[in-house]
């Protein structure tokens, strides 16, 4: 291998006796949605054959070239929550399932637990390492006390991934909500009395959220490089608090609080 050159590593007719699988397993909690995760995490799968590194690609190959991995690229998505695999009511736009009595039972977005799995098959004997190279979700902070980010699995010669013997790397990634508070202050002076401003001041709260950009089905538009579009978009905030993208005009009668003062 010459420097700075990529290298595939070939297996000999000989060498595939020597093969076997792992599965990696990747949880995600939080509220995070599958576009959010697959918009924004990345790994890599990596392992030292006679001395050199070697990255593993999507499909499983072995290359010297740096290679990420996304949970778009080809992992397998399932929502569950406490043991319960979940389905979505598009209409009323919550997650739930059907409890033993046939009953429907609601999951807030908070407490949904997204399971990704992949598995690789096919490859030399030995150590894998999996590492995340990005967490970083906007709107969402990560709890590195209680994630795991890096593991190993040793694959064994003639173990598949679908081997209840199968070696399986965990990673976790639990991350919270990024919000805050903000409190207005409005002073009027000159002789204005409540009645007067209640009947008359609006004004308007707004924020710029970078979100990916969908078509008119909801579907996620990707660009040429397979990569979520971007788009900036202006949310106005409500009297509740609530963020809509529907221009949304504020009054000093929505809940402020008026206090008479003087020097």
């Amino acid at each position: 291998m010459t420097k700075n050159s990529t290298e595939v590593l070939e297996l000999s007719n000989e060498y595939t006796k020597d093969v076997g699988g792992f599965n990696i397993i990747k949880t995600v909690t939080g509220g995070v949605t599958e576009d959010e995760a697959e918009g924004a995490l990345s790994f890599t799968v990596t392992t030292v054959v006679d001395g050199t590194t070697y990255y593993v690609t999507a499909d499983g190959e072995l290359t010297t070239e740096k290679t990420e991995l996304h949970v778009a690229d080809g992992f397998t998505a399932v929502e569950e929550y406490d043991g319960h695999e979940l389905a979505y009511d598009e209409e009323e736009k919550t997650w739930y399932y059907t409890d033993d009595e046939g009953e429907r039972v609601g999951v807030a977005d908070k407490d949904v637990q997204i399971n990704y799995t992949k598995s690789f098959d096919d490859l030399p004997a030995g150590e894998y390492t999996v590492t995340e190279t990005n967490t970083a979700i906007k709107g969402y902070e990560l709890q590195d006390e209680t994630s795991v980010l890096t593991g190993t699995a040793t694959v064994v010669a003639g173990v598949e991934s679908a081997s209840t013997d199968a070696p399986k790397v965990e990673l976790s990634d639990e991350y919270v909500k990024a919000v805050g508070g903000l409190v207005i202050t409005k002073t009027i002076i000159g002789g204005v009395t409540e009645e007067e401003a209640q009947g008359a001041l609006t004004f308007t709260v707004t924020t710029e959220v970078e979100e990916e950009k969908k078509d008119e089905e909801g579907n996620v538009i990707t660009g040429e490089d397979g990569k979520p579009v971007m788009e900036t978009v202006t949310y106005y905030v409500t009297k509740d608090g609530k963020l809509t993208t529907e221009e949304t005009i504020l009054k000093v009668t929505d809940g402020f609080t008026a206090v008479e003062e003087y020097d």
